[in-house]
């Protein structure tokens, strides 16, 4: 039950940072319903990341990015299918480069590190980093009044806090029994192959691949003890409210100040370049690590 718990909990904080946080404004054309159904597939997602990772014994931040990388892979290639596209850029954008750098490692890992004033500062710069991401949507969608923004970031940026509080209560974690991925794990392996049929792409065959090595990955520097989640945040967590009041504030000015948004990809080859070289940070000592 912790472990459903956890991953429903992770569902949430991924949801928020993977698809809240990196679109910034609520889309028109998806209710509250559609909302909900995609925060389901995230807690499926995260449930076999959260697997992966307490199976290995991977601890810290180093969960947190390895969790989010097996997530990022399921969400984008079983799930939406759009790791496929530009190829073989989007291989990184959006999976390492978001969800493993962003949702994992930061929100989730740095989120859960520290002291008040650092996580304070972390949830700053997060903030004006949304904002920089922020300023493009534009390009692609009209920009809702401020207290739509307000209440999107926010609302669902609560809920973030409130998942980060139950997290402090579970304490350490072992993975159960593999029959209880059975639901998650085929229901996603069952959208992974229905897609493959569907649209006949090699590439298809790129995620089996991708979510073996990073299973193999975590079993070498994992240590095989239950996942710790790191030391109880308790009202410290509320203080990651800054960031989503920071990107709709700063997005705000960026909006006005630039009607038609302005192009990013600074910021998109910035964070791929991060995040390979934080995977490659572990895999050198991977490769090393006894057998």
């Amino acid at each position: 039950m912790r472990f459903l718990l956890a991953s429903a909990c992770l569902g949430i904080i991924a949801f928020w940072a993977s698809e809240v946080f990196f679109w910034s404004i609520p889309h028109p054309d998806f209710a509250l319903a559609d909302q909900a159904v995609t925060c389901l597939a995230y807690m499926f997602c995260a449930s076999v990341a959260l697997y992966v990772v307490t199976r290995a014994g991977v601890q810290g931040v180093k969960a947190a990015f390895l969790g989010g990388a097996v997530l990022g892979y399921l969400v984008e290639g079983a799930v939406v299918g759009t790791m496929y596209d530009a190829f073989p850029f989007q291989l990184v954008w959006t999976p390492l480069a978001w969800h493993a750098l962003i949702s994992g490692g930061v929100v989730l890992g740095l989120g859960r590190a520290g002291g008040a004033l650092q996580r304070l500062g972390l949830w700053l710069g997060l903030g004006v980093f949304g904002a920089v991401l922020a300023s493009y949507w534009p390009k692609e969608h009209p920009i809702p009044g401020q207290e739509a923004v307000l209440a999107y970031l926010m609302g669902f940026g609560a809920l973030v806090v409130a998942a980060q509080l139950a997290l402090d209560r579970i304490g350490p974690l072992t993975a159960p029994p593999l029959w209880v991925m059975a639901l998650p794990g085929g229901l996603l392996g069952a959208s992974w192959a229905m897609q493959g049929v569907a649209t006949l792409s090699p590439l298809r065959l790129l995620l089996p691949v991708i979510l073996a090595v990073l299973v193999w990955l975590a079993f070498r520097v994992g240590d095989r003890q239950p996942l710790r989640l790191g030391p109880s945040g308790g009202w410290r967590h509320g203080l990651f409210l800054v960031t989503p009041l920071v990107t709709a504030m700063l997005g705000r000015l960026a909006w006005d100040a630039f009607p038609e948004g302005l192009e990013i990809w600074p910021l998109a080859v910035v964070t791929c370049l991060v995040a390979l070289i934080w995977l490659g940070s572990l895999l050198r000592p991977g490769l090393s690590a006894p057998r």
